[in-house]
């Protein structure tokens, strides 16, 4: 009978459980900025097939290879568009190259394969061709069994309606609503800082508890914190990258500059906010004897660590963020002067405290600093 309650407690969390794992895979398909770029691709694709059918000579007979050329072009930004379109062309020109290579040597077909499909991922190595190297082996596969006898035709059909489908793709995103990331790559920063925020600021919360704390929310968090930090990375990238060559970001009055100079100061912060909630959870868990905290040393710590997560509220904010550093220098020069008192006293995880807590004042008063 016991073990019932347990059970049917238990479905309903797994079930809650499934449902935030679903929600998480399916959501970002279905983003605004993922539904419009569907959209796009989708245009490009049929505006290129149809394009691509009115080549002239007998080039038409290979439209069908326009739309690829269009899907391949569109990326989520302009410059990431432009750039995997030149370097497509490229590593097609190097296949279809290779090819007719292979086929001035008079060699048989499975040998002329063997030697045009081994250069071709050979020369695939050279990352500077970017997305473009997959498709040599590619080109140089399709020239010598899809072309065959026709070899030459075939080439320059595929090489022109591919082309067709990049330009065509390259149009489209450029004239319709080109993708500007900013509202992500802030919405990234915002959420590092509040982390950050609410670990110190819980940690504070535990130290004021009954020692050893009960309260080990903190510890969850903390776990998270470096995987936010890799999460933002990519999407502040996309933000930079999508400001060039797009004409609508002349329109935006938006630093993303900005953006990755936090996002490189919160890795920092993170990597000290880490360390601090680690000595803290030594001397809770690991060797009470020896690191515990001192009981006249957890209110100075816990303010400090308080005061901490005020200034990088104001950093957030952009309020009384003079006033905020002033009050966190304050804070720590008040545990430094206890810690001293108590030097006789096993306490090194509040040395390492407040090391980290000095270097995290010093990176916000730095970013501070550069922005003014």
């Amino acid at each position: 009978m016991s073990d019932r309650p347990d059970a049917d407690e238990a479905q309903p969390r797994s079930t809650r459980l499934l449902v935030s794992e679903l929600r998480q895979a399916v959501v970002p398909a279905f983003t605004p900025s993922r539904i419009l770029i569907a959209l796009k691709t989708a245009i490009a694709a049929v505006s290129a097939w149809l394009l691509g059918a009115h080549l002239p000579g007998a080039l038409d007979e290979y439209a069908y290879y326009a739309p690829l050329g269009a899907l391949i072009s569109m990326t989520p930004t302009l410059m990431g568009s432009l750039r995997s379109s030149v370097q497509t062309v490229v590593g097609l020109a190097l296949g279809i190259g290779l090819a007719w290579a292979v086929n001035a040597l008079n060699v048989p077909a499975i040998v002329g394969v063997l030697i045009a499909v081994g250069a071709g991922v050979l020369i695939a190595g050279f990352r500077s061709l970017g997305p473009g190297r997959e498709y040599v082996p590619i080109a140089a596969l399709f020239v010598l069994i899809v072309g065959g006898p026709q070899a030459e035709d075939y080439s320059l059909g595929y090489l022109a309606q591919m082309g067709v489908g990049m330009l065509v793709g390259v149009l489209i995103n450029v004239l319709v609503v080109p993708p500007l990331y900013f509202t992500s790559s802030s919405r990234e920063i915002t959420r590092l800082r509040t982390a950050i925020v609410t670990t110190v600021t819980d940690i504070a919360d535990a130290l004021e508890e009954s020692w050893p704390p009960k309260n080990v929310a903190w510890q969850r968090q903390m776990s998270s914190l470096s995987t936010m930090v890799l999460d933002a990375q990519p999407i502040v990238d996309e933000a930079q990258e999508s400001r060039k060559i797009n004409p609508r970001a002349k329109r935006r009055d938006y630093d993303v500059q900005e953006d990755a100079d936090d996002l490189d100061a919160l890795g920092r912060l993170t990597r000290h906010t880490l360390d601090l909630g680690e000595a803290i959870s030594g001397a809770i868990w690991f060797d009470p004897v020896k690191t515990a905290i001192p009981a006249e040393l957890c209110s100075p710590l816990s303010a400090a660590l308080r005061r901490m997560g005020d200034l990088v509220r104001a950093w957030e904010n952009r309020d009384q963020e003079e006033n905020a550093a002033a009050a966190a220098e304050k804070a720590l020069a008040k545990l430094s002067e206890k810690f001293d008192q108590h030097r006789g006293v096993p306490s090194s995880a509040v040395g390492a405290v407040i090391f980290d807590l000095r270097r995290m004042l010093t990176i916000v008063q730095s970013r501070l600093r550069s922005r003014r």
